[in-house]
């Protein structure tokens, strides 16, 4: 089965610009398209007992899967019957992304 291509995503003009051409790239390869988005915790941790996903942790959630669901809406311009798949993990971006791109 052929990989995805793969594109990461952080919200700024030329990730969406590398979206689009990721989004035309699977277009022509017939494949599915992946939207990642890799970042790392700050260090800051909840208190013994308390919660460990913090309201300040849920913010940073709900940025990030907004700025996802922009990327998918921009690749959809471009491909709208291509298979997108979205995914948010903790790393380093460039690190994250050679992984991905395996």
């Amino acid at each position: 089965m052929a990989k995805p291509v793969v594109a990461g995503v952080d919200g700024s003009p030329s990730s969406l610009d590398a979206v689009e051409t990721a989004a035309y790239e699977a277009v022509l390869s017939g494949v599915g398209l992946r939207l990642v988005h890799a970042f790392g915790w700050p260090s800051i941790h909840p208190p013994p007992g308390g919660p460990p996903w913090s309201p300040a942790r849920a913010g940073v959630r709900e940025l990030v899967d907004g700025t996802l669901a922009d990327a998918e809406q921009r690749a959809r311009e471009v491909a709208p019957h291509v298979d997108i798949t979205r995914e948010v993990t903790v790393g380093e971006p460039l690190m994250v992304l050679e992984i991905e791109s395996r």
